[in-house]
């Protein structure tokens, strides 16, 4: 992807890593004019640092399989970089589709929205770290960094995101550009998800001294329980009470990713 000094976009090439899927994907992707496809790269850390490498581009956006971008995307990104020209890395809103089905899926968007209006806030620069799921990076500063970890499955993002911050990087948060993205929509694929979570996060507080410790949630756990239960009850009916102790399932299986991890060495990233 190249940008103007204007911050318009014009996209240079396509490029689609595939980790080993067993769906329609390959059939689908064959259809469009892609300029690179590379397949059977396992791991979300090593598959976008493949990815990156092979583009030619000064500036590239990172978009993950299980989403739709909004139609403005593209135009608010161009008036993140208009206002924040010095940035290095700009990221977007992340939102629940409105078709979604799963009763699971409608409760994990429920915190999740609360968590980007609440927790993430509006738009700013020198945030402490970003999200890689509809991202641009300003090539230089992946390369300064170092690109993406190889060797973890997961928590590349968080990990990525902590190096620029560390290096000096500035990341804006840009809430107008928006996508669309699936929730899990089981309980075993949400414990799932977040027992990665937890495991990533146990092995970046492991290399990293300066990495936000994640204690004090749990702390006020019980009291964010019925924060929430309260609030988002009383917008979202018993929708909203099952996403106060979905969190609640959130947090305990984080818990098992991260006690899993010390206790077999950090296996799953090390192996």
């Amino acid at each position: 992807m190249l940008s103007s000094s204007k911050g318009d976009f014009l996209i240079k090439e396509m490029i689609i890593v595939d980790g080993g899927s067993t769906d329609r994907t390959l059939d689908i992707i064959s259809k469009f004019p892609i300029t690179k496809v590379i397949k059977n790269i396992m791991g979300r850390g090593r598959g976008r640092d493949v990815g990156w490498r092979l583009s030619s581009s000064n500036f590239i956006i990172f978009f993950d399989s299980d989403l739709f971008i909004d139609p403005y995307w593209f135009i608010e990104m161009s008036k993140a970089i208009r206002k924040y020209p010095e940035a290095d890395v700009w990221y977007g809103r992340v939102e629940t589709p409105l078709d979604v089905t799963s009763t699971i899926s409608k409760m994990s968007g429920i915190e999740y929205t609360y968590y980007q209006d609440r927790i993430r806030g509006k738009n700013s620069i020198n945030r402490p770290g970003c999200d890689t799921s509809n991202t641009i990076f300003r090539r230089s500063i992946l390369e300064k960094v170092g690109g993406f970890n190889r060797r973890l499955p997961f928590s590349e993002d968080a990990d990525i995101g902590h190096r620029i911050w560390r290096s000096g990087g500035k990341i804006v948060l840009w809430q107008e550009a928006k996508v669309y993205h699936y929730h899990r929509e089981t309980l075993k694929g949400k414990f799932k998800q977040s027992f990665e979570f937890g495991y990533g996060t146990a092995y970046l507080l492991k290399i990293y001294k300066d990495y936000p410790k994640p204690w004090a949630m749990y702390f006020l756990l019980p009291y964010s329980i019925m924060k929430y239960s309260i609030i988002w009850s009383k917008k979202y009916g018993l929708l909203g009470l099952g996403a106060a102790w979905l969190y609640f399932l959130k947090r305990f299986s984080f818990l098992c990713g991260y006690f899993h991890a010390r206790l077999t060495n950090y296996k799953l990233i090390t192996s």
